[in-house]
């Protein structure tokens, strides 16, 4: 790394000598610490084996569902029942 690069969580910058990652998905570091669930033993097991840790952000790690952020027409269960030939009366006996 030798280039500054930000922890996405703290926002300070993260050193050759912090035990750090990268997101799989976006490449933006963050301190290990700093909310990653991976523990120090799993970190150092993987630096030991030259092995990579398979890690996402929290931002790259929600998913994401376009229909959630599409409005749904509000649903009144009197307009139903009027509409199904009920009169007003009959509903609220």
């Amino acid at each position: 790394m030798s280039s500054v690069y930000l922890c996405l969580s703290c926002d300070r910058p993260v050193t050759t000598r912090q035990q750090a990652l990268p997101c799989d998905s976006c490449g933006n570091w963050c301190h290990r610490t700093c909310g990653t669930g991976i523990s120090q033993d799993q970190y150092r097991s993987a630096v030991r084996l030259d092995q990579s840790i398979d890690w996402k952000c929290m931002i790259c790690s929600v998913d994401f569902n376009p229909n959630l952020s599409q409005s749904t027409p509000a649903y009144d269960p009197m307009d139903t029942m009027i509409n199904n030939g009920l009169s007003e009366d009959e509903i609220m006996a």
